[in-house]
């Protein structure tokens, strides 16, 4: 470690990771306001209906895929800066592949569960508790999702155990925050 210690990896690493992340969803912004994927999806033929489908997936997945893999390359970066790492170029890519990877397998299926959630909801019930829950679940599965792979794709896999422990506290920050983001939804629509 170098002069300056935790507190100072800490911070930057932080920095780093949420200033990628913050990057990559105004870059997901745009590639969604410029209609790329559409653009490309339309140079499939009308009558191949499911095919420009998958098309159009595929590509959402890999967009939000990449704005999560930003997050994790320019955190990564950071890291670099701060803490002596014998391949920096390999954490980095690791570190884009741990933030990223999650992401985009988990968009399917949450935005899936979100549907049966919304369906099941009496719309005349406006209290935010099943919101709530259910977004807490999202920020929790994707804090542990992302801890595990950090520790994996990079520590070794006898110190995986330290990341995955370090990964608990930014876990309950997220699913804090997502809990409080349909309140926040609800006050800005209603």
């Amino acid at each position: 470690m170098r002069a300056g210690g935790y507190g100072r990896t800490i911070i930057l690493s932080a920095l780093g990771y949420g200033g990628g992340l913050a990057l990559g969803a105004l870059a997901l912004v745009w590639v969604l306001r410029l209609s790329l994927i559409r653009l490309a999806a339309q140079a499939v033929p009308d009558s191949q209906f499911f095919i420009r489908l998958l098309v159009g997936l595929v590509l959402g997945l890999l967009a939000v895929g990449g704005a999560g893999a930003a997050g994790g390359g320019l955190g990564g970066w950071a890291l670099t800066r701060v803490e002596q790492i014998a391949s920096p170029a390999r954490f980095i890519r690791r570190s884009a592949l741990s933030l990223g990877l999650p992401l985009a397998l988990l968009l399917l299926p949450l935005i899936f569960v979100t549907a049966v959630v919304a369906f099941a909801y009496d719309p005349a019930d406006r209290r935010p508790l099943a919101a709530i829950t259910l977004f807490t679940f999202y920020g929790l599965l994707y804090g542990l999702l992302v801890g595990l792979f950090l520790a994996l794709f990079t520590s070794k896999l006898r110190q995986s155990w330290r990341v995955v422990a370090a990964v608990w506290p930014v876990l309950a920050g997220v699913g804090r925050w997502l809990a409080c983001l349909p309140m926040d939804m609800k006050r800005t629509i209603f």
